[in-house]
This record gives structure tokens, sequence and C-alpha cells, in this order.
């Protein structure tokens, strides 16, 4: 009877766990057929602007995290080193004012004596700076050349070719040229068209040397009576009133104004000629002198303007107007044939 209890004890613990696993067995089946769609599945399409966007976000998220990766290890080598790193910084690009805070002189140059060079930056010119080595002579390698900006500006000449023979200093290029005296083969180069005009039309100037005039330094204008004495009460000695009749390279090619009112500039060298049309006033005073001399030394025929006012039989005999008339300086001085 005993026995017979114990099988049947055995057989519900055995129908007792072949439940449990017939009821776990349905819930697995259960959970693989009504599974949820995966995160993989629902994820939405990522745009390629946004992935341009992220891809952005972590470059720069990657640059912030590598610059506190250095200022990390600025610190540790600051506690490492026990004192601060006065080169743990991030340079920024010289300025104007940076440079001129070393060099002062050539900051003065510029700014009062530095011509076109002053609309120029310098680190345009200088891009190489701070690294000459005594030990190699770099000196040369390292200057700017002038043929960055400037190329050939006064030919190809070898006598002008080497730019700093003349502009001594590039700071101040137009008055650091040498005494011009120093300069005689370079002055015929660069000023050619004068050159060329003197030798055309010679002159007491075409014999003196260029720094006879222009002396002391390059671009000096003399004062004409450093020369030359006063002609002509109407004219004032070192003013432009000089160049109106005397071209300065040229001074015997003499121009001037048909103006009656420069008569007495004339006068200064032709005095004569002038005090007699004032004494014996005729239409002949009432002229302008370049009404009949047009061109210095140059003289009109009486018929130019009179025509034959004697008619031309006697203009025939008497061809020359002055045997009966004169001068024509002096009209009233008439005398018969």
């Amino acid at each position: 009877m005993k026995r017979v209890r114990e099988s049947n004890k055995l057989a519900l613990l055995c129908g007792l766990l072949s439940w449990l696993l017939v009821v776990f067995g349905f819930g697995c089946v259960q959970k693989t057929v009504h599974q949820p769609p995966t995160a993989q599945a629902n994820k939405p399409v990522v745009k390629k602007a946004t992935t341009t966007k992220v891809s952005k976000a972590n470059k720069k998220t990657k640059k912030v995290a590598k610059a506190t990766t250095k200022a990390k290890k600025v610190v540790v080598a600051q506690k490492t080193t026990g004192h601060k790193n006065l080169y743990a910084v991030t340079p920024k690009p010289l300025t104007l004012t940076d440079c001129i805070r070393c060099h002062k002189a050539e900051f003065e140059d510029l700014k009062y004596h530095g011509a076109k060079h002053q609309t120029v930056s310098c680190t345009a010119c200088h891009t190489k700076f701070h690294c000459y080595n005594p030990l190699k002579h770099n000196y040369k390698q390292i200057m700017p050349k002038c043929s960055q900006c400037h190329h050939n500006p006064h030919g190809t000449n070898p006598a002008v070719k080497d730019c700093s023979a003349c502009h001594q200093n590039p700071h101040e290029p137009l008055i650091s040229l040498p005494k011009p005296a120093k300069m005689a083969n370079q002055c015929k180069i660069c000023h050619a068209n004068i050159a060329a005009a003197m030798k055309k039309h010679p002159s007491a100037h075409a014999q003196l040397q260029c720094s006879d005039c222009h002396s002391k330094y390059h671009g000096r204008i003399p004062n004409c009576s450093e020369c030359h004495q006063n002609h002509s009460p109407l004219v004032k000695m070192g003013t432009k009133e000089c160049l109106v009749c005397h071209p300065v390279h040229t001074p015997l090619m003499i121009s001037y104004p048909c103006n009656k009112n420069m008569n007495a500039v004339c006068a200064g060298c032709h005095s004569k000629e002038y005090n007699q049309l004032k004494r014996h006033h005729t239409k002949h005073s009432d002229l302008a002198c370049a009404q009949c001399h047009p061109h210095h030394a140059m003289y009109l025929k009486c018929r130019q303007c009179h025509g034959f006012p004697h008619g031309k039989a006697l203009a025939k005999k008497f061809p020359n107007c002055q045997t009966c008339h004169g001068s024509p300086h002096n009209l009233n001085a008439v005398s018969a044939p």
C-alpha cells in the first residue's frame, strides 16, 4: 500500500513538470511570433545633409578634445617642471603694429618718406623674417627682392638694374639716393628724354654736368638766380616766370605768349627796340612783340601784314620797305629814297 502511494506522488510530480514545460514552451513561441520590429528596422533614413552636419560636429568635437588634451599636457608639464610655460599659446599672424615695436627706425622712415611703400604692409615684402643666421650669412637670401613688385622700371641697361645702387634704403626710396655727382652714369638713362633734348638743342646748359645744377640731393630744383641775373622788370628771379620764356634744359628755344603785357619781358634783352616803340607811338606800339616775332629771333616780312599799300610797281622798285620807313620800331623816321 505504501509503494502505491509513493508511485502516485511520483506520477503527480512528473505531470506537474510536464505541464510547466508546455506552458513555458508556448510562451517562447508567442514571444517569437509577436516580437516588435527591431530598432534597426524602425530607424529612419538619415539624410546626407544630416550626415554631413554630424560629421562636422564630430570633427569639431575631436578638435576640442585635442585642444583639451594639449591643455591637460601643459598643466601636467607645469606641475612636473614646477613653472608656468610662457609658450603655451597659439600665436597670431604678425600685424603692422607688432613689427613697429622692434623696428622703430624703419617705421619712422616709412611714415615720413616711404612714398608709395607707405601703402604696403611689412609682411607683403618680408615673407621671411627673424631667420637670419650669422653663421650662414643668409641675409641676401631672406631679404625681399625689388623684382617682386618692380619690373625694370628704368629699363634693362645694366647701369640701372641694381636697384640698391641708387635706392639705398627701400623704406625711404626717393630720398635715400646718393649724391648726384655719384650718379652721372644713371642720369641720362633714367632721364633719356631730357638728355636727347639737350643734345638736339645745345646751349650753355648742355656743357654742364647734371649735378652742377641738381646738386646736394636727387630731385633738387635749382633757383635760376644761382647762376643768372634778372633781365626783366616784370620777372622775379626764382619763380616760374623765368620758365615762361626759357625752358630749363633748352633755354635758347625761347617761347612766349602773344600778350602785349609781356612786352616788358622782351624789353629785358631788347630795351632799345622797346624804348623806340614807346617813344615814337605808332600802330606797331599797340601790338604784342609776339605778333611780329611769333618765334624768338624770327622776323615777319612787312607784306605778311601790310600787303602792297603802294602798289606792286613801287614794291618792285623798292623791295625793302625799311628803305623809306626805317626800323619797324621807329616808323616816324621816314627818309626819302
